[in-house]
């Protein structure tokens, strides 16, 4: 080899290559630490989309129980097989809800029936505690 370079320009050579060497290991790790970043950017955002999911699903059980409330608020208020529900309330002391069921295709008859006393069929009105 010393044939073909002298001292000076083989010298020259090993620095050339190591500075190449020191600059492709600057970028290297430049690189590496972009990667990290994103790396962690990447996690950042997957943890953000996780909370979001979990505050979606959770708004949704919310928006599912107050459906379901509301479609029961509605069944109990709507008329239903000929039956008609309609509630007094009483402010006393206690709140007290009366239920009269009638049939609504059957008009209410002012004769003396045998349930004048407010029986009807042996049983006493329904009273609900609210």
């Amino acid at each position: 080899m010393a044939d073909f370079f002298d001292i000076p320009t083989l010298t020259f050579l090993v620095s050339t290559v190591t500075q190449q060497n020191v600059a492709l290991d600057e970028r290297l790790k430049s690189k590496s630490q972009e990667h990290n970043d994103f790396i962690e950017k990447a996690k950042v955002a997957e943890a953000s989309v996780l909370k979001i999911q979990e505050d979606l699903e959770l708004e949704r059980q919310v928006w599912k129980d107050e459906s379901l409330k509301l479609k029961e608020d509605l069944r109990l208020k709507s008329t239903r097989q000929g039956m008609h529900f309609r509630m007094k309330s009483q402010f006393d002391d206690e709140e007290e809800a009366i239920i009269d069921i009638h049939d609504v295709d059957e008009p209410i008859s002012t004769e003396e029936t045998p349930f004048q006393d407010g029986h009807i069929d042996g049983h006493d009105p329904v009273a609900v505690r609210t």
